[in-house]
């Protein structure tokens, strides 16, 4: 087997030895899972193109999969292979949590809420063994998760469940475990072999990318994530508080204080548009101040939903293909309209990295709170609206017809976004952008160690290129 046969590059051993130990574990009937982990810009990424082009050449079936739609959708763009999420591979919707014909509009006020179930797909019967590859598995949990978008998949494990979908598959995890964990877990499971050992009894090898092949090694960026890695493997506790090490290299840039960051961020975009520039900070809060700041000084009448405004999508959509963390950007504005007393209104839409426009009605009472979903409130009322219209047109729910035009409603599936000019660094997981405006305020300093030094690291290597951060007293 020749390298060049795969890569359009010559590997460094590091990588080298990666690719050939993957392909000899595909190869080996007896393991089950195998881990590459590697540092930010190590070329994790070419090794699964590589690998692609090796399984689809010795004709072994594959699924390429991301842990998020925009981990999926980066992950398809680099390698030129279709790629879906790990939720639509394994899960298929299966029924409402309640038979709406018990139900009625009085029920609206009744505790609880309605859920969408989704349960595992089943096999094709006889179906060769196939070989998953799933990108930025460090966001793939198994902690059981409380709801929060109105859905249930499966036992709510994600990692168990995709075990569970295909006991005889081969899983190639790829990931980075200095990232930020799932949500209300400190370790990524997907990404140590001795959880995935130990909880699922499978046999694990990993291998680790350490040489750097993005940027310059020299490059502040690089320096700094190395040494947040460090802190962050050796599980280091410093006195409080923590410092950032992070001055001193041309592609990090100092601002004197926040409103100098954000007003440069403003000139960036003004100058160059949206695409290669994004600003991070911690929390929902400080991200709708920020873009509160920031649409006053681009938005004419800052008070509603402009046409240019940019917007960041909150919840998967079915009817566009729009996923939780895409951008997009306002194109037109159409017709209000109410709805079971939520508003809408018509708007045409441009995803900023496909370029593909999308006309679908948009849920304003999202844009204008705080929340980036409806409440449950208001999910059941669009559901049990959603019921009785079925019922004119004599379609019950248990009809395979009902979850057909569930998928195609208009109202239940209005798009969900806030807007997007800032982010917070869980969003900006799995995306990577050439400028990075880093918005640090003393809170951070309250996020435990050494989690902290996961949140500095994502949110420092999603820059490609600068760095752009103030020049605060916890830096040095």
């Amino acid at each position: 087997m020749l390298e060049e046969d795969y890569f359009d590059i010559k590997l460094n051993k590091n990588q080298s030895k990666a690719f050939t130990r993957i392909c000899s574990f595909v190869e080996d009937e007896k393991e089950n899972v195998f881990i590459l982990k590697g540092y930010a810009g190590t070329g994790k990424s070419t090794i699964v193109k590589g690998i692609l082009k090796w399984l689809s050449e010795n004709k072994i079936p594959f699924q390429l999969l991301g842990s998020t739609g925009r981990a999926s959708k980066v992950i398809s763009d680099k390698t030129k292979h279709n790629a879906s999420t790990v939720h639509s591979a394994i899960y298929v919707f299966k029924n409402l949590s309640e038979d709406l014909d018990k139900l009625s509009k009085n029920d609206l006020d009744k505790k609880g809420q309605i859920s969408l179930q989704f349960g595992l797909k089943q096999l094709e019967e006889n179906s060769e063994k196939t070989v998953y590859i799933i990108d930025e598995a460090s966001m793939i949990g198994n902690k059981k998760q409380s709801s929060s978008s109105f859905a249930n998949f499966g036992s709510g494990q994600l990692l168990n469940d995709l075990f569970n979908y295909d006991p005889a598959g081969k899983f190639i995890f790829i990931g980075d475990a200095s990232q930020l964990p799932p949500v209300s877990e400190t370790l990524s499971p997907a990404l140590s072999a001795s959880h995935i050992s130990e909880k699922f009894n499978l046999n694990v090898q990993e291998y680790e990318l350490t040489e750097i092949m993005r940027q310059e090694f020299e490059g502040g960026i690089i320096k700094s994530s190395m040494h947040l890695r460090k802190l962050h493997e050796n599980n280091t506790i410093v006195p409080w508080p923590p410092k950032l090490k992070i001055k001193g290299s041309t592609d990090i840039i100092l601002k004197n204080n926040h409103l100098t960051l954000i007003n440069d961020y403003i000139d960036q975009i003004k100058s160059e548009g949206f695409e290669n520039s994004t600003l991070i900070c911690q929390s929902n809060r400080h991200r709708d101040e920020i873009n509160r700041i920031i649409r006053k000084e681009l938005i004419k009448d800052s008070n509603e939903l402009a046409v240019g405004d940019l917007l960041m999508v909150t919840q998967n959509n079915l009817l566009t293909g729009l996923v939780n963390g895409d951008q997009v950007i306002v194109l037109e504005k159409g017709e209000r309209r109410t709805h079971v007393g939520i508003n809408f209104i018509k708007v045409r839409v441009q995803e900023m990295h496909s370029k593909d426009i999308f006309s679908v009605l948009l849920i304003e009472d999202v844009i204008y709170s705080s929340k980036t979903n409806i409440d449950s409130f208001q999910h059941k009322k669009l559901l049990i609206d959603f019921h009785y219209r079925m019922k004119q047109k004599n379609t019950k729910q248990s009809d395979d017809k009902f979850k057909e035009e569930m998928k195609n409603d208009p109202y239940l599936n209005g798009l969900k976004a806030v807007y997007g000019y800032a982010i917070t660094c869980h969003k900006s997981q799995g995306g990577e952008w050439e400028n990075v405006y880093l918005y640090l305020d003393n809170k951070i300093l309250g996020l435990k160690q050494p989690g902290i030094y996961q949140w500095w690291y994502t949110a420092i290597t999603r820059a490609k290129k600068r760095l752009h951060i103030v020049d605060d007293w916890f830096l040095k």
